[in-house]
């Protein structure tokens, strides 16, 4: 039997002609109004000295003294041989989205597995609550990427944000003490904790919403030709766990999410 939220949103499509964009903005996600024009600059962290100890496929791996560490094409310079200059991001705006990263790096060897956070819109700024929010996860000393709508609305997933699974529950309570409260609830379909909605990351970078709503809407509009397993199975998705993925299927990270 597939899980209550997945059972709701084949409802919603039955008997009309709605597309599977409507199903995101209806169901997922929300409605965006117009986009706010009074967004922060882009900001680095304080830049800092490293050595480059070797590459992994696409990936430099790096060490400051301590825990190597590793860095994405482009957060550093070169200074002479395998020395380099590391300038992180902090924040930088993009055109509906403003991002920010921590000031701890990605540690090697890494966790593989990344799950994201879907956190809803809260009765504060965005931008002012994603700064207040990167500090919080930056004293807990967890590796982070968020970004937050720039647009005006009521949304299940305002603001997203990639943790590796390792820093799981350290993660959650430094976010579910942050919330100020919220105007609306996460994504159906992702695992609800503390005002928290999380899912599986797609290895690939996928948009984990849109995934769940293509595989939704097609179970409904090929009815005749296929099913609602059928469709996740496709998709990798479980109709009864619908926050994860079978890329992941042994992971059962919820699980050790229970009293929290």
């Amino acid at each position: 039997m597939a899980h209550a939220d997945i059972e709701q949103a084949c409802r919603l499509l039955r008997g009309n002609s709605h597309s599977s964009n409507w199903l995101y903005e209806n169901w997922w996600s929300g409605i965006p109004g117009r986009l706010v024009t009074e967004v922060p600059k882009a900001e680095t962290h304080s830049p800092f000295n490293a050595r480059r100890i070797f590459s992994a496929g696409e990936q430099a791996i790096f060490s400051s003294g301590f825990q190597p560490f590793l860095l994405e094409p482009g957060e550093y310079y070169f200074v002479e041989a395998e020395r380099v200059m590391v300038h992180r991001l902090q924040q930088w705006p993009e055109t509906s989205w403003f991002w920010m990263q921590g000031v701890e790096n990605r540690t090697y060897p890494e966790d593989p597995q990344f799950l994201r956070f879907y956190v809803p819109t809260q009765d504060e700024d965005s931008i002012k609550f994603v700064s207040r929010l990167a500090n919080v996860l930056d004293l807990a000393k967890v590796p982070f990427k968020l970004k937050t709508r720039l647009a005006e609305g009521e949304f299940h997933d305002q603001t997203v944000i990639w943790i590796q699974r390792k820093h799981l529950r350290v993660a959650i309570r430094a976010v579910s003490d942050s919330l100020t409260g919220s105007l609306i609830g996460p994504p159906p379909g992702s695992f609800s904790c503390n005002g928290v909605g999380i899912t599986d990351h797609p290895s690939n970078g996928d948009s984990f919403g849109w995934k769940l709503c293509q595989s939704i809407w097609l179970s409904e509009r090929l009815a005749g030709f296929g099913s609602l397993e059928s469709e996740f199975h496709k998709s990798g998705l479980n109709p009864e766990l619908p926050w994860s993925l079978s890329e992941f299927a042994d992971s059962n990270w919820w699980e050790s999410l229970h009293g929290i």
